[in-house]
Formats: structure tokens, sequence, C-alpha cells
């Protein structure tokens, strides 16, 4: 008989080492992270389940919250054209466990900056169409988007911190137009 090491458990995990996860029917490595935030994360979610049913076993957090907006491909597409300040855009599936992992790091990023950014959630089981379109392959994927529309978006794969998003949020998209705006 085959054995996945996919199917480890939590309690198992060096924190230092690739962490593999069941996704649908593959198994996608995530890359090792030696930061403060993985290890006190898996310490947290020891000898929990992580469940498919839009929460995280043990605790009340949903992937939509007051704070971010969950919306469809053509709501999207009017939310680009008329965005006046920077823009996160985070895609998502109910069933994949570090996307309930990050709702809660971006409900912490909304609460942090406030008004000067909007947070925003595609489901791609609910619009494949743009996911194709995006080439979405791993989840969850953030897409950050300034208000300059001749600059390139972010995007990154993967379960980030909150102070990481914070970080990309301010030196990548608030920090340049302000320091821009200061020398005009």
């Amino acid at each position: 008989m085959q054995s996945f090491t996919c199917f480890r458990s939590v309690h198992s995990v060096d924190s230092y080492q690739p962490v593999a996860l069941f996704q649908r029917t593959r198994c996608t490595r995530i890359a090792s992270v030696k930061s403060a935030f993985r290890s006190s994360r898996q310490k947290e979610l020891r000898g929990q389940r992580i469940c498919t049913n839009r929460r995280i076993a043990g605790t009340s957090t949903p992937i939509v919250s007051a704070k971010v907006d969950k919306l469809t491909a053509e709501e999207l597409e009017v939310v680009l054209q008329e965005r006046t300040k920077p823009l996160i855009i985070d895609f998502y599936a109910t069933w994949c466990g570090p996307c309930l992992l990050l709702a809660k790091e971006l409900e912490q990023v909304a609460d942090e900056l406030g008004d000067s950014i909007r947070v925003v959630k595609i489901d791609t089981d609910e619009n494949p169409d743009i996911s194709s379109q995006l080439q979405i392959q791993g989840l969850p994927t953030m897409v950050f988007v300034g208000t300059d529309p001749n600059k390139p978006a972010l995007r990154t794969e993967g379960l980030l911190p909150a102070h990481i998003i914070k970080e990309i949020v301010e030196n990548e998209l608030i920090g340049p137009q302000t320091e821009a705006a200061a020398g005009a």
C-alpha cells in the first residue's frame, strides 16, 4: 500500500520543513518559511482539523467578513475600472484550508489599514472563467492592484501573514504613490 506524505498529521510537521497540503486530487508543496508566523500558526493549529465548511475547527472565522467584500467576476471588473484606492483581490475556495487561514489575516489587514485600501474576495469555484483567464493555479492567490493603471499588479500564491501583506501594500502600493505626489 502506498503512503502519501501529504496526509501527515499537524503534530509531525517540523516548522522548518516544507509542508504538503492535500487540495482536491493533488498534493501541493508549500515552501518552508522560517518566520514567527509559520511556527506560531502551526502551534496554534496542533490538534485541530481544518474543515471545509467555511470555518476553521475551534474558531468562528468566516471566509468573508464585513470588512472584506465578496465579488463576482462582473463586479470585479467594475471595481477595477472605478478604483480610487489600492485593492487586494483574494482568489479562494471554500474547501481550501490555507484560504480559511488567510481570511483572518486579510481581515486584520483591513482593520489596520482602514479606508486606505479595499480588500475583496473572489470564489474560484463560483467564478471559473476569471480564474482561468488570470491563470490562477494555486490557492490562495492574492493580487495587489494600485491606483496607477500603468503600474503592473503584484501577485502572490499561498498563505502570508498579516504583517507581510501590510508591508507589501505600504511599500508597493501606497508608499511609491505618496512619494511621487510629494516630489511633484
